[in-house]
């Protein structure tokens, strides 16, 4: 036997969260992700660019957007894969028809960069190949088209910096620490 408050109780449960402000983010970027070596116990010193999608997903919790974000190389995993933890910190310049703000942000967790060494083909000796826990920095400029229901949708330019202890698989070996210049740009939504 169902209680007769339930379904009451639910409509106006749904009711609160369909007009509240969205707590969600959800970022689906394309990034471009260089690698270049600071210092290393290896005999890799190999530099490279490679590509990157990427989906973050965030909830606000007070002045903080708090979440995940999971990367992966594209084509067929060649390129940079990661998965890490996410805390941003929004500030909103203009608001209207379009809303615009900065979000600056940081990323922790660990990371596998593929460089000439996709997994169908065999490796080069100049292929780049690592692992290792990193850090990213985030700056990223928020356009966004805020809808009737408060929900919105738009557009994500970023520009991020990245510390990897990399950890050099074959054909190198040894580890290392290097810089992770990175671009973005992508779709945003607030849900």
């Amino acid at each position: 036997m169902k209680p007769r408050w339930l379904a009451p109780a639910l409509v106006v449960w749904i009711g609160s969260i369909a007009h509240a402000d969205p707590r969600w983010r959800l970022d689906l970027s394309a990034r471009g992700v260089g690698s270049v070596e600071l210092d290393s116990t290896s005999t890799m010193s190999r530099d490279g660019l490679v590509p990157s999608v990427a989906v973050r997903a965030e909830r606000r919790v007070g002045e903080l957007s708090i979440g995940g974000t999971l990367g992966a190389g594209a084509p067929a995993w060649y390129g940079k894969t990661d998965a890490a933890l996410s805390i941003d910190h929004e500030h909103v310049l203009a608001t209207g028809d379009a809303r615009w703000s900065i979000d600056v942000g940081l990323d922790a967790g660990v990371g596998l960069l593929f460089f000439d060494a996709p997994p169908e083909t065999p490796s080069t000796g100049n292929a780049l190949i690592y692992w290792g826990p990193f850090a990213r920095t985030r700056v990223q400029l928020h356009v966004l088209d805020v809808l009737p229901n408060t929900r919105a949708v738009g557009l994500v330019i970023g520009a991020n910096a990245g510390i990897t202890s990399a950890r050099y698989m074959s054909p190198g070996s040894g580890a290392g620490l290097r810089l992770e210049p990175e671009l973005e740009v992508g779709l945003t939504m607030r849900l």
